[in-house]
């Protein structure tokens, strides 16, 4: 995961994606923190970023690989000196940092979230159900939700976008990436629809030109499209190269530096995530 607020870069990498990077000022990404794994059963658990002007938070569970309660919020600042824990589950609508979709059978999809309160520290937890008719062919997905204006956005995994809102619950069918992530005051989620590339905006579908941003069940958990030029979308390709603009402008990306596996947005630069030989920032090209 990759994560800004302000000139801040945050990311959730290393080979078992547990070391904390951290960039300021348009600085490298360095390694700050190590934040453990379970050696015994080989698997890290799954973690979500917070960055603040002050702090970095890190979500994770108290035991397994799952983000459900327990929860933990670590708080680190931006040397890395972890400098508080809370834990614990406060029950909130506003936990908007993951979420995992389960079915059992006929009926309702069961439906938790996880977040952080950024003023407090304390971790969130959300559930709910949506009697809808999803994840036929899937006992559980799970992703990084969005809350905007009123409405919740759930990307399931090979079957579509999910919009939970005051008129009801809406599909908008394809096979989108797991993340849906503002850009500006707009709900973008990359993805494929009928083999096109492209991204719905507000849950309506732009298609792009060229080839597929990435493979649709290679899609990593990270912002695969940031604000450019003017009203202009950036999506991120894999391989670089010229970029795919939902609206007028152009981006091009080093494709040397490929493969790439995030984008982020931080004030005067558009930044893409290179992981091969350690991870690092390559500056998008507008």
């Amino acid at each position: 995961m990759i994560a800004a607020c302000g000139p801040v870069v945050a990311h959730l990498g290393g080979w078992r994606g547990d070391r904390l990077f951290v960039a300021r000022d348009g600085g490298e990404l360095r390694a700050a923190a190590e934040l453990g794994w379970d050696a015994h059963t080989q698997t890290t658990p799954q973690r979500r970023l917070r960055v603040t002007p002050g702090e970095i938070f890190v979500l994770e569970p108290v035991a397994g690989p799952l983000l459900v309660p327990p929860l933990l919020v670590r708080r680190f600042d931006f040397e890395g000196r972890e400098t508080g824990r809370e834990e614990g589950a406060d029950a909130s609508d506003a936990a908007d940092l993951y979420f995992l979709a389960e079915r059992a059978g006929r009926g309702p999809v069961r439906l938790r979230r996880a977040g952080l309160d950024p003023a407090t520290g304390r971790p969130l937890f959300w559930e709910g159900t949506l009697a809808i008719d999803l994840m036929r062919f899937e006992p559980y997905c799970s992703g990084v939700p969005l809350g905007i204006g009123g409405v919740f956005w759930y990307p399931v995994r090979e079957e579509g976008l999910v919009r939970v809102g005051p008129l009801g619950v809406e599909v908008s069918r394809g096979k989108p990436a797991p993340l849906v992530e503002r850009v500006g005051d707009r709900a973008v989620c990359v993805g494929t629809l009928r083999g096109r590339p492209g991204a719905w905006v507000d849950g309506a579908w732009h298609a792009v030109a060229g080839r597929p941003v990435f493979p649709s069940y290679r899609f990593p958990r990270v912002g695969l499209a940031a604000a450019g030029a003017g009203a202009d979308i950036v999506l991120l390709r894999r391989d670089g190269g010229d970029l795919p603009v939902v609206g007028s402008g152009t981006a091009r990306l080093d494709p040397e530096g490929a493969p790439y596996s995030g984008l982020v947005a931080v004030p005067g630069a558009l930044l893409a995530l290179a992981e091969a030989g350690g991870p690092r920032l390559v500056p998008v090209e507008l």
